[in-house]
């Protein structure tokens, strides 16, 4: 009977929706079904037995029983009696009727009779965060690359964030072709005719992405529903390499799935021809030791992202060419659609690996002899380690060390120890080059302000910390040794790592909670149609900047895509779980303003993504302009900034975080404030917060290396050599924004 009531259903369409009902609520009507005499509501994510009331509500039968349990409690005698066998009674039913009240399966797609399908491809697209919109774009890129055929198919497993697309004037479902925010699945067709899905998807109800048995979950059903001779896997969303992966806003909150748990999630799915890292800061030794076994061939990056991600277009069209490609040359095929697709982007700094791991055991093997070799030394060898660390190649993560040019920098300082260390420097730099094991190692450095120089990446980071820089584990949380430990446990290079950082500096961490602020520097929406360019610039308590641009992802938050790239006039921030003490601060940079625009600005906050956003500037907004510009000062300093002493560089809010800081609305560990606008251009400002040294080191050499790059035809170069971008500069109807709706303007 179960079986016919559910084919019932789903003929009718008539499978719940996974909006959460509290017992005792109106449910709506795809929040319950029937099977038999059993009456299955939705309460708290999970399906129970129960019934309706005269009323039309719906009352669980666990929540029945607790209401006869109280009243018992208030009872005496008999009637008490009575009360807990009728309670007792309800008990008994919820246990025999539970198993009905399974949630109805997502159906499978019959697979074609006879399959010659080469490729099935796998996007687990996690967009319930702040790369929402992109994630939208990415969606329809797989479309227009011509989506699935007969030898390849792509299926998606997605979720979007509504608050984050709202941000996008994307106001509801509908909007992207989706009847709500679901998770969904869906077979990619071929068109990009509209935003979102322009095929039909099933509806999932509210998936956690981050969730080990979801991942499980969605390669178990795509392999079933779709079998091919190969199968590729794309982790799509934030990366942090072993501080985690993948976000979830709605059920997940500020946690991400660990390293173990991606482990956890891909053990018993059978093979992975190919898994793919669509997010930061994932290429290195602590992900594919956890992977090997899992995956025969895995693409990720060293350092961070752009936004736009994998051009997926490119990626599709190219596989459907040639459907017989060999998992080996479609990692590589992925690596250089990549690299294409930004290597002329002055915007950007990129990198891009592909590792066969059939050939991993080799190098891991001479990576554990070298981790033996310091250990053996560490009394002779940890100052020249410390050294080399803070001059390797680094990235976004400072932690993280490019394998090959570490033991290339420490190389020439061994003395008395190069008989014995050298030898393991070579083999594991020769293992790591070998052609059987890294498949295509790209890197791009961006020529623009503030772009990190990546020239010196060989594919395959290592977390090393220098011990005296700003590249210091945590003292608790994600970024944390212990975290490093729990995930990496029994690892040669854990062991070494342990008795390297004896005494070393560790970095104070705050644990936000669930409560993540958030923070938004917003600008006059016509500005696009003017060419108006405006980057906001975070500034870390380490002195370290990011900018959206170059990255989705710094070590302490999370950052919108970029708005050159989206065509919308916003940029923002949402600071991790756990966050460096200290004070962060948000800088308006006027980037480009060809016809004199002058865009009014605002900063927008809340303290978590349940609050409601606040202005630091209304009514009285400051503007940008060329007028009085920082790059005319030959004596430019941020202390001129931070005194309004230019027209289009401006320091505009900074959020101090931890128990130093003064009480405010945000509570007594975190305290906001806006620089004060009416001061003229010009003169110093008495409360003008101070940085410390290292922050003042740190943007003032980059704002000079921005002074000998500079050029006033960079954006028309950008537009001529990158396309992609150059797509989203067109001018757009945006509408009335869903910050100034928010704000009443």
């Amino acid at each position: 009977m179960y079986q016919a009531a559910l084919a019932l259903l789903l003929a009718l369409n008539f499978i719940p929706s996974a909006a959460s009902a509290a017992a005792g609520h109106k449910l709506d009507p795809g929040e319950w079904f029937q099977v038999g005499k059993v009456i299955c509501g939705l309460v708290k994510g999970h399906w129970v037995p129960g019934r309706f009331t005269r009323s039309n509500r719906f009352l669980s039968d666990l929540e029945k029983r607790k209401i006869l349990r109280r009243k018992a409690i208030q009872a005496s005698g008999a009637k008490r009696k009575k009360l807990l066998k009728q309670a007792g009674t309800w008990k008994k039913r919820n246990k025999q009727e539970r198993s009905a009240c399974q949630a109805p399966p997502t159906p499978t797609p019959t697979p074609p009779p006879s399959t010659g399908r080469k490729w099935t491809v796998m996007v687990y697209l996690a967009a319930d965060n702040n790369l929402a919109y992109q994630g939208l774009l990415d969606l329809d890129e797989m479309e227009a690359g011509g989506g699935s055929n007969q030898n390849v198919q792509i299926v998606v497993q997605a979720e979007y964030n509504p608050d984050e697309l709202e941000q996008c004037q994307i106001t509801s479902p509908q909007a992207f072709n989706r009847p709500n925010y679901n998770t969904f699945r869906y077979a990619v067709v071929s068109g990009s005719q509209r935003l979102g899905p322009d095929g039909s998807a099933s509806d999932l109800g509210n998936r956690d992405m981050t969730s080990p048995a979801e991942l499980k979950e969605f390669v178990t059903w795509a392999k079933q529903a779709y079998p091919a001779q190969h199968y590729a896997l794309v982790l799509w969303n934030h990366g942090g390499g072993f501080t985690g992966l993948l976000q979830d806003q709605t059920s997940a909150g500020g946690n991400r799935m660990t390293l173990s748990e991606l482990k956890s999630g891909l053990t018993g799915v059978g093979k992975i021809d190919l898994l793919d890292f669509d997010m930061c800061l994932m290429g290195g030794y602590e992900t594919l030791t956890v992977i090997n076994g899992l995956a025969d061939n895995v693409v990720f990056s060293q350092e961070t992202v752009p936004g736009e991600g994998n051009p997926y277009d490119t990626i599709v069209a190219g596989l459907r060419a040639n459907p017989a490609i060999s998992p080996a040359d479609l990692a590589r095929l992925f690596v250089q659609k990549f690299y294409d697709s930004y290597a002329q982007d002055a915007r950007n700094s990129i990198t891009k690996s592909a590792f066969a791991l059939s050939n991993f055991s080799q190098f891991e093997a001479a990576l554990n002899n070298l981790a033996e070799g310091y250990l053996a030394n560490m009394g002779s060898i940890k100052s020249l380690l410390k050294s080399s660390a803070a001059n390797a190649q680094s990235y976004t993560l400072p932690q993280f060390k490019d394998l090959y040019n570490l033991n290339a920098t420490l190389s020439p300082s061994l003395g008395s120890l190069t008989p014995v260390i050298q030898p393991l420097l070579a083999q594991v730099n020769s293992s790591l080059e070998a052609v059987t094991l890294r498949l295509s190692n790209k890197y791009h450095s961006g020529s623009d302000y503030e772009c990190s120089n990546v020239d010196r990446s060989h594919g395959l980071s290592v977390t090393l910390p220098s011990l005296s820089g700003d590249d210091a584990f945590s003292d608790t949380g994600s970024r944390s040794f212990s975290f490093y430990e729990t995930n990496l446990s029994g690892k040669a290079w854990t062991r070494f790592l342990k008795d390297y950082l004896q005494g070393g500096q560790v970095s104070d961490a705050l644990d936000l909670g669930t409560a993540r602020p958030e923070w938004y520097l917003i600008w006059s929406e016509q500005a696009a149609q003017y060419d108006v360019d405006l980057d906001m610039v975070i500034l870390e308590p380490d002195g370290n900047v990011y900018i959206p641009y170059l990255g989705s992802v710094s070590p302490n938050g999370t950052l919108t895509p970029d708005s050159y790239d989206t065509g919308l006039s916003f940029e923002g921030y949402v600071f991790n779980r756990y966050v460096l003490a200290g004070t962060y601060y948000l800088l308006a940079l006027l980037y480009s303003d060809p016809s004199g625009y002058m865009p009014y600005y605002d900063v927008l906050y809340r303290s978590s993504a349940a609050a409601e956003f606040s202005s630091i500037f209304a009514p009285d907004y400051p503007f940008l302009s060329t007028e009085v510009s920082w790059e005319a000062d030959p004596d430019f300093s941020l202390e001129k900034v931070l005194q309004n002493s230019y027209s289009d560089f401006q320091f505009a809010a900074y959020w101090c975080m931890g128990s130093q800081c003064p009480a405010n609305v945000s509570g007594s560990s975190r305290s906001l404030k806006g620089r004060a606008t009416t001061p003229e251009l010009g003169a110093p400002r008495e409360d003008a917060p101070t940085l410390t040294k290292g922050q003042m080191q740190k943007v003032e050499s980059l704002l000079r290396d921005r002074k000998i790059a500079g050029d006033p035809r960079l954006r028309e170069m950008i537009e001529q050599v990158s396309p992609r971008t150059a797509r989203a500069l067109g001018p757009r109807d945006l509408g009335t924004s869903y910050f100034w709706k928010r704000m009443g303007r």
